[in-house]
């Protein structure tokens, strides 16, 4: 964090985190601050484990959107009605969009996936795909020799049964790990975008995750 962006949020009414532990790089300097001008958009939402992801998953993003908009109205009153306003058309497509997901995604519940990263266990619970694990628990920590030979071991074993996991990493990736077990396995690797970044455009996280969409039933029928 630069001397910038600390004077930034010195100067801001309003600062918006995710939380969950996924600013910690900053956590010192926020315990400085002001808590009242500090809202974290995963509190009180069930995490899996402490995992931050939650905007993954359509119904984490609705949730974030609503602790947004409740934030801006109470910190700019004046306008609180545009804020609630704006909040319940977006939530609608934002709940268009899950059920949309949910019908898409339905024949293909239980599928085994693996993922490369910890971005998407919100994404499986909610169109119950069966996670089995996640190779990478940090960004950018890649895993052992050991644990890479238990990952390849584990598919060899579901392979002999007839059950194909899927894998599964994020677009922006470029794994060696992932290339290592989809070239000993002879799975192909299929990207999904976790919306971390995006154009700023109205419709960016809709648009993606229809994206995501049809990438995942591409991938999930490969894997019957």
């Amino acid at each position: 964090m630069t001397t910038r962006d600390m004077k930034l949020i010195e100067d801001t009414d309003l600062l918006i985190i995710n939380g969950a532990d996924m600013e910690h790089f900053m956590e010192s300097f926020l315990q400085t601050k002001n808590p009242e001008k500090i809202v974290s958009v995963t509190d009180n939402y069930p995490l899996l484990e402490g995992n931050p992801h939650i905007w993954v998953s359509p119904l984490g993003a609705i949730y974030q959107t609503e602790k947004i908009a409740q934030a801006l109205a109470k910190a700019d009153s004046k306008n609180a009605d545009l804020y609630m306003t704006n909040n319940q058309k977006y939530t609608e497509k934002l709940a268009s969009l899950y059920k949309t997901m949910q019908t898409e995604l339905k024949d293909y519940e239980g599928i085994p996936i693996i993922t490369f990263h910890e971005a998407f266990p919100y994404f499986a619970k909610d169109f119950n795909l069966d996670l089995i694990g996640t190779i990478e628990n940090e960004h950018g920590q890649e895993p052992s020799a050991k644990e890479l030979a238990n990952i390849i071991n584990q598919i060899f074993s579901m392979q002999k049964e007839n059950k194909t996991p899927v894998l599964l990493s994020e677009g922006d990736s470029h794994s060696s790990a992932a290339q290592i077990i989809s070239s000993e396995t002879g799975l192909p690797i299929f990207y999904l975008d976790p919306a971390t970044t995006g154009p700023l455009s109205t419709d960016a996280y809709i648009l993606t995750m229809q994206k995501n969409t049809e990438t995942l039933k591409k991938a999930l029928s490969n894997a019957r």
